[in-house]
């Protein structure tokens, strides 16, 4: 089916799964859940949902209005026909898609029960639909029952008229659902650990977290960003899933997957054809996230990227000669190989160099770099 959706829809679908997607990108979890019911339930146009999330120092249940959550919990729960809505599956789900589990033994039943009458009517929870995530069993149960072993966000109307379009509203929740699905799998992951996002995002280095299977569960802005500028992007990812299967495997090793410890073999240089990085990574003990070990890999650019070279030019006002020039000075090249690559003499290559030192306002080749790393860190304060 094609959506055929507005500027405005596809704005609002970018967003949603941007939210949906980077749990760790915000102050804590909570804050997560509500962006996300709030960006998915515009996208919908929706009147009301509901968040149900089964992770230790989260309410079960979170919406905007808790009185029928907390009817459901003291009385209604024994109406609903599924006992578990882990055997939902992870789904994307319209009331045609989930209805029959509940309209039994006829829709006629369905109307005139007590269920629905008094508490989907009265509160107006109507057209029901949404993205269901069945987690690993054995989390905490929190909530009710029913809500074991889930991560889910519900979407109603105030009235059953007039209808949604439930095609098109199915097919936008299937594309969040792979979004919804890996940000809930994070959110278990790192569990209340959201406020290491705000702390990673003020440096400069890329940093990245792995969970025991060397899956990527959150990368923060710095790290983005440098493989965005990187033409060898993969190569570098590549490289730091490497280091963290190599400091995970440390991980079979009773003395050190201890709770609290942090630890993790020496820095590797890595080199690709426009830039050099030192990568380092550490095992970090199930103690201090939480859940499981996990491998944290930082990798730190020791040449100049592209926003720092432009930085400088505008900063300083180089010529493109001088920036390239500026460049080789912080990869530590010589007047002689700086001659090579830019295919002048010597003597040019050396009036090049005085010419950056000068307008830097700095007195040796190895400040050049230090200068180019002030910039970056500028950039990133």
């Amino acid at each position: 089916m094609s959506l055929g959706l507005s500027t405005k829809k596809v704005a609002q679908l970018q967003v949603a799964l941007t939210t949906l997607l980077s749990p760790l990108d915000f102050e804590s979890l909570g804050e997560w859940r509500t962006k996300a019911r709030y960006t998915v339930q515009a996208l919908l146009g929706a009147d009301s949902s509901v968040s149900l999330l089964q992770i230790p120092g989260e309410p079960a249940l979170e919406a905007d209005d808790p009185t029928p959550l907390v009817e459901y919990g003291a009385h209604y729960h024994q109406f609903d026909r599924v006992d578990k809505y882990r055997d939902l599956g992870t789904v994307a789900f319209t009331w045609d898609t989930i209805g029959h589990l509940w309209e039994r033994p006829s829709r006629a039943a369905w109307l005139g029960s007590e269920f629905y009458n008094d508490w989907v009517c009265r509160h107006r929870l109507c057209q029901p639909r949404g993205l269901n995530v069945a987690l690993p069993p054995g989390q905490p149960l929190i909530g009710p029952p029913q809500g074991e072993d889930v991560a889910a966000l519900y979407f109603y109307q105030d009235a059953e008229r007039p209808a949604i379009d439930r095609e098109r509203q199915r097919v936008m929740l299937e594309t969040l659902l792979p979004a919804f699905s890996a940000g809930a799998y994070i959110a278990l992951r790192v569990g209340t650990c959201g406020l290491l996002a705000p702390l990673v995002n003020t440096l400069a280095e890329g940093v990245a977290l792995l969970d025991e299977r060397a899956r990527l569960v959150y990368e923060n802005r710095a790290l983005r960003q440098m493989l965005t500028d990187e033409p060898d992007a993969a190569r570098v990812e590549r490289e730091c899933t490497q280091m963290g299967r190599a400091v995970l495997a440390l991980a079979g090793r009773a003395a050190k997957s201890r709770a609290g410890e942090v630890s993790g073999p020496r820095p590797y240089a890595l080199r690709t054809t426009t830039a050099s990085y030192d990568v380092r990574s550490a095992l970090v003990g199930p103690g201090v996230l939480g859940r499981g070990p996990m491998a944290v890999v930082v990798i730190e650019r020791t040449t100049p990227g592209r926003r720092a070279l432009e930085g400088l030019a505008i900063r300083f006002q180089l010529t493109p000669r001088e920036v390239a020039v500026a460049q080789l000075l912080a990869e530590g090249r010589s007047n002689q190989q700086m001659a090579r690559l830019l295919d002048v003499s010597i003597h040019t290559a050396r009036r090049h160099v005085e010419h950056v030192l000068m307008k830097l306002g700095v007195h040796s080749r190895a400040a050049v770099g230090a200068r180019l790393r002030d910039g970056d860190g500028e950039r990133n304060a």
